[in-house]
């Protein structure tokens, strides 16, 4: 007896990309980042499975005054420059 063939690779590709969600605390930003980064990031958030919610402060006030951040799924990501957060 033949094995069934699965058909999970071929409709694998059909799938929607789930939407990722960022959370941006806007005093982090103007604390960390120059105009330059503030355009990459921005060309970065337009991607199309990207939510962004910006918030005045995100309540990662001790880490926040050291270095930039953001949340990605409720996940909250310290890099040491903006340029490695960018990249994550």
């Amino acid at each position: 007896m033949k094995e069934p063939i699965s058909l999970t690779p071929f409709f694998s590709i059909f799938k929607k990309k789930k939407n990722k969600e960022i959370h941006i605390c806007q005093k982090n930003i103007d604390r960390f980042y120059n105009q330059k980064e503030i355009d990459q990031f921005g060309l970065y958030l337009k991607k199309k499975n990207l939510v962004i919610k910006e918030y005045e402060c995100l309540n990662h006030c001790k880490e926040c005054k050291k270095m930039p951040y953001v949340e990605i799924d409720g996940e909250t990501i310290f890099r040491e420059n903006v340029p490695e957060l960018i990249k994550e």
